[in-house]
């Protein structure tokens, strides 16, 4: 549009052109800007006089939309296949996975466990935000032992003391960062130590398993130990301590 405007007058009348019914069959073009006969999404092709009965058979048109989502996403996974990811990536990563399972497991149990106990809509959704601060607090203190213990202090030990020891102790303190930080969460969500516990078991199972298969799946490789990510979640973790204790 733009070079015509350059090219011609802005008066003059142009032609309407059109597309013969065998250039259209081939290159498999639709729509009212190449024919007269144009086809809805879903329409059978041999509905519409640009194609020819013998060449359409059963097809129909379809929307390129799906095609063209179809190859954005394999290539934004051709690009990050073999990819290192960051420490910061993979604590956002686990903030997610972590949260989304905590706040499944414990949102029923606690409208429950907050009605139960007297408490209204805005005491159990305080209850609910405490729960998942406390749980954000406990994974960003762990989260650089984690990675301090695999990558530096045994890079080359067994994957039962490399990854299985590191986990069980993360487990444990999760569970007690939970209980220490929310002596009312049994008035509010039903809680104990067994629950808690359970809630960081879950939580750590459901964020290694999904580590394991995005890393098979990519191909992706460790980014190495990050002091700066280190010390910016050992903060991020203490202020939320802080925030929980004072809003106690």
């Amino acid at each position: 549009r733009a070079l015509v405007g350059r090219f011609v007058p802005r008066g003059a009348r142009l032609a309407v052109a059109k597309t013969p019914p065998a250039l259209v069959a081939t290159n498999g073009f639709d729509g009212q800007y190449l024919c007269e006969h144009g086809l809805a999404i879903g329409t059978p092709l041999q509905e519409s006089a640009c194609f020819g009965t013998t060449t359409t058979g059963s097809r129909r048109l379809t929307s390129p939309l799906w095609p063209l989502l179809e190859h954005s996403v394999h290539g934004v996974i051709s690009a990050m296949h073999g990819a290192r990811l960051s420490q910061a990536a993979a604590l956002v990563l686990t903030l997610v996975v972590e949260l989304f399972v905590a706040d499944a497991m414990m949102a029923g149990r606690c409208l429950v466990g907050g009605v139960a106990g007297g408490g209204g809509v805005a005491d159990v959704t305080k209850g609910r935000w405490r729960l998942l601060a406390a749980c954000a607090a406990g994974t960003l203190l762990t989260h650089p032992v984690v990675w301090f213990w695999a990558l530096v202090l045994f890079p080359t030990s067994p994957p039962v003391i490399r990854e299985g020891v590191v986990e069980a102790l993360v487990v444990l303190v999760e569970a007690a960062v939970l209980m220490a930080n929310l002596n009312n969460l049994h008035r509010r969500c039903g809680g104990s130590a067994l629950i808690a516990l359970s809630v960081a078991a879950i939580m750590n199972i459901a964020s290694v398993s999904f580590g394991y298969m995005l890393s098979d799946a990519l191909d992706l490789r460790s980014g190495g130990f990050a002091v700066g990510t280190s010390i910016t979640s050992w903060l991020l973790g203490l202020m939320l301590l802080l925030r929980l204790r004072g809003a106690a």
